[in-house]
């Protein structure tokens, strides 16, 4: 379609000033811009501040962070594991969300007596600290897991022992409703396998 009249010479002179480079208006720029280029935080140089060192090797005090056998057979990540474990106790007593948030501060000032929770840093392969956030949040999963744990074991014992009395399933309930988790098929499974 051939466009003939004013309405193609408008189009024509639209396409040739939008083609023509624009100056940039350093004034502009320097006066409204957030924050100039130069002050911007390179990510190589932010990383290599926290890093320990490429040749720095995790002790045995230190939580490292991760998936897999070598995090979870290092030393330090089992002195974290026995750490939790002594403080179940009491995380399963308290109630106030504020108390477990102390007992879990206390799990994450123990590690950092003597050591700390690292992460291997990919793009500069050193290890860094983790943040505070980070580690609590660690051991809170570490808290949760040990409660999965410790309740499926207790389950388990419970059902090798056999015990078809009474007390025996009152124990078995207690179970349980302790862990949070039961389900109505936990339930009623176990009725059927007691009659």
């Amino acid at each position: 379609m051939v466009m003939s009249g004013k309405i193609g010479e408008n189009n024509k002179r639209k396409n040739k000033a939008s083609s023509a480079p624009q100056k940039l208006n350093l004034d502009f720029l320097q006066k409204y811009a957030i924050r100039p280029l130069m002050d911007v935080p390179d990510p190589n140089e932010e990383a290599a501040k926290k890093c320990r060192g490429v040749d720095y090797e995790p002790t045995e005090y230190d939580v490292i962070c991760g998936k897999g056998k070598r995090f979870y057979t290092h030393s330090g990540n089992a002195r974290f594991r026995e750490f939790v474990q002594s403080k179940l106790g009491g995380y399963q007593t308290v109630r106030a969300k504020y108390d477990k948030g102390l007992i879990v501060q206390e799990i994450v000032d123990m590690v950092q007596e003597k050591g700390a929770f690292l992460r291997m840093n990919k793009s500069t392969k050193c290890w860094e600290d983790i943040s505070a956030d980070s580690a609590r949040e660690k051991v809170g999963h570490t808290i949760r897991d040990a409660l999965g744990n410790a309740t499926r074991r207790q389950v388990d014992d419970f059902a090798k022992r056999g015990s078809s009395s009474v007390s025996g399933m009152a124990s078995y309930q207690q179970i349980i409703n302790s862990s949070g988790s039961s389900t109505a098929s936990n339930t009623s499974q176990s009725k059927k396998q007691e009659s």
